[in-house]
């Protein structure tokens, strides 16, 4: 299936779950913007979610550094 993030349209993502039911759903995760979301959801989830350019992603994400603690 050709699978892209709801909100920036990307398409580098990775599953974080799967359902506890064998094959009802998984969970997948945006390694650009980081939304989640379920794979049970892309079908009517898109009008509700607000798309993000990537100017945008970038103002509200950080760079996460464990050093740094």
């Amino acid at each position: 299936m050709d699978r892209k993030c709801l909100r920036c349209d990307g398409t580098d993502y990775t599953c974080v779950g799967d359902s506890p039911v064998k094959g009802k759903w998984q969970l997948f995760r945006c390694n650009t913007c980081s939304f989640v979301w379920r794979s049970t959801e892309e079908s009517y989830l898109e009008p509700y979610v607000t798309k993000l350019s990537q100017e945008r992603i970038r103002s509200i994400t950080w760079s996460y550094d464990p050093t740094l603690k």
